[in-house]
């Protein structure tokens, strides 16, 4: 990550830095990365299931900041909700299960979209 795809802020945990990003449905693929995402890349792994991989210098821990829905319609994701895995610090991933209203495992609609936020540690220093 060069000092252009993050940020870093005050924070109780020191040398934390935030990684934001828009991505926008496409139904059963890959979303689209439409506004920021500097420092990771997504992919569509299953119904539901999506992968963060985290690019440039390889955080040692991962904090996830609440994600926010958007929608065209916004009735098309009322209720909706997504769970973070633990983080992967040795292949620098992370999973995200997005659900329904239902709730069931469900892709991010075409015409949504979602807000997403990482806070990232990336050297193992104690606060």
């Amino acid at each position: 990550m060069s000092s252009s795809d993050r940020y870093p802020y005050r924070a109780g945990e020191p040398e934390l830095y935030r990684l934001v990003g828009l991505i926008t449905g496409t139904g059963a693929a890959s979303p689209t990365v439409s506004e920021g995402c500097n420092g990771f890349t997504v992919a569509w792994v299953s119904t539901g299931l999506y992968t963060f991989t985290f690019t440039g210098s390889n955080p040692v821990m991962v904090f996830t900041d609440d994600p926010s829905f958007g929608a065209t319609t916004a009735t098309d994701i009322d209720g909706w909700s997504v769970v973070f895995h633990a983080y992967n610090a040795t292949a620098h991933t992370i999973q995200m299960r997005v659900y329904s209203e239902t709730p069931t495992l469900s892709d991010l609609p075409v015409a949504t979209w979602l807000n997403v936020k990482f806070d990232v540690k990336l050297t193992a220093t104690d606060g």
